[in-house]
């Protein structure tokens, strides 16, 4: 969380093909990758690596965890010990490819907060990663209810979670902008 306040965070997915979750069976989140400040990368192939079986935008974790972009992972030629090259495949191999695009990104368009850049490269995903889309794109507001919080308690209500006739409802919504600024939200 410190590091996030200076520095652009990557991770990969992992290569367990296990979903994020939540879910009843076999889901777990995979660290860093899953933070809600950290860029989750998977494989574009998506063969062998976790994932997020919700996408980007979504989740039904309390914290926000969520893996982000997917990139090409698969076959990717690398140094190997005792040197020399061989192909590679893993989200290890995705995560530096994008790594390194952010930092291209950041030095064409270091105004841009990370936030705005997260939202760029998550919105011009085909799935793939697209770093010249999102360069290129004029972000719009994208708002989610993310959770409610429901309460029959104001005005001196019994609080006992049922929605009764003639009751005053008190609905508490959580909702995140996923990308561009706005400075007009409504909510109906």
């Amino acid at each position: 969380e410190t590091a996030y306040n200076s520095s652009f965070l990557v991770g990969a997915s992992g290569n367990n093909f296990v979903k994020i979750g939540p879910c009843p069976i076999v889901c777990a989140p995979f660290y860093p990758a899953a933070y809600n400040y950290v860029l989750g990368i998977e494989d574009f192939v998506g063969e062998y690596d976790n994932y997020d079986q919700d996408g980007p935008t979504f989740t039904s974790y309390q914290k926000l965890l969520n893996y982000e972009l997917e990139a090409p992972g698969s076959s990717i030629m690398s140094t190997i010990p005792g040197g020399g090259y061989a192909p590679l495949t893993g989200t290890s191999m995705a995560t530096p490819l994008v790594a390194g695009g952010m930092a291209l990104y950041n030095q064409i368009k270091p105004e841009d907060s990370k936030e705005l850049i997260f939202g760029n490269l998550i919105n011009t995903s085909t799935p793939n990663v697209d770093f010249l889309a999102s360069l290129d794109i004029e972000p719009n507001p994208i708002l989610k209810v993310i959770s409610t919080t429901e309460r029959d308690t104001i005005n001196s209500q019994n609080g006992n979670g049922f929605w009764e006739p003639g009751e005053t409802i008190e609905i508490l919504p959580l909702i995140k902008n996923y990308w561009g600024p706005t400075d007009d939200v409504r909510v109906g």
